[in-house]
């Protein structure tokens, strides 16, 4: 998602202190490896040597995630890291970021809000406000988002997922100049095209919506984007033809709310 960098980890740095030196030795060889499985090996004898190396947790939490290992080890290798040094920001931002990547919204918000108390960073302010987005809590992910644009203007991601929750606030005008920056942000944004074709819809302005849709379209064939499109023509162009058929596409890209309507309506 554009909204967030791609799973923005950040390896150990310091911390060194009551670390056996055999055992951050290691964590510290790991760290210039690249190959995913032998991070996770050194990091393993790490812990075997000093079980209190919270940096040796911390980087095999990021190894095994690469590689795709059990979600529950992953979130068990970084708390250990925070059970060890609870004050060890690393493993912390880490545990925010893979809680958003497993779409573990509830965990975002407890854990984001908590770094949030010692830590201002614009990426985890931003991962709140979208977790609160997905909860439909529109106010409170309004107030982190507002935060979010305020300390970096540049995040396209950011200002989409504002002027979403400005939508369901009821202030369009204001959700439209969001989605406009964002939009300028990043040309190429077709959830942003998208959701600024919703607000269009909203307000009553049916061409500039259609036009949304179309670049959104043209941008990534999604099926909720058909579908949406189809709602369109259906419910407000009144123009059935071009309703099916673009509910018909959403159906072939597997959209779950589109075969419904398709049947009640263009059969």
């Amino acid at each position: 998602m554009k909204y967030f960098l791609p799973l923005f980890i950040i390896i150990a740095c310091s911390c060194k202190k009551g670390i056996d030196p055999r055992s951050l030795a290691l964590s510290i060889q790991s760290e210039k490896l690249e190959n995913q499985n032998e991070i996770i090996n050194l990091n393993e004898e790490a812990i075997q040597i000093d079980p209190k190396n919270y940096r040796a947790y911390n980087n095999l939490a990021i190894a095994q995630l690469k590689t795709k290992k059990d979600t529950s080890e992953v979130i068990f290798n970084l708390n250990r890291a925070l059970q060890l040094a609870p004050k060890y920001d690393i493993a912390f931002y880490n545990l925010v970021n893979v809680y958003h990547e497993f779409k573990d919204y509830s965990n975002v918000i407890t854990k984001g809000e908590e770094y949030l108390l010692n830590s201002t960073n614009t990426h985890i302010v931003a991962l709140v406000g979208e977790a609160y987005n997905y909860q439909e809590q529109w106010s409170k992910a309004a107030k982190y988002l507002e935060k979010a644009v305020k300390l970096d203007s540049t995040r396209a991601g950011t200002l989409k997922e504002l002027g979403k929750a400005q939508m369901f606030l009821g202030n369009l005008d204001i959700a439209l100049s969001n989605l406009d920056k964002a939009i300028e942000l990043d040309p190429n944004y077709h959830q942003a095209y998208n959701r600024r074709a919703i607000v269009y819809s909203e307000i009553g302005d049916y061409e500039k919506a259609l036009k949304d849709y179309n670049k959104s379209i043209s941008i990534h064939q999604s099926g909720t984007y058909f579908y949406n499109r189809g709602i369109l023509f259906a419910e407000k162009i009144q123009n059935m033809e071009k309703a099916c058929k673009d509910l018909q596409s959403a159906n072939d890209l597997s959209h779950k709310l589109s075969l419904g309507y398709y049947e009640m309506h263009c059969k």
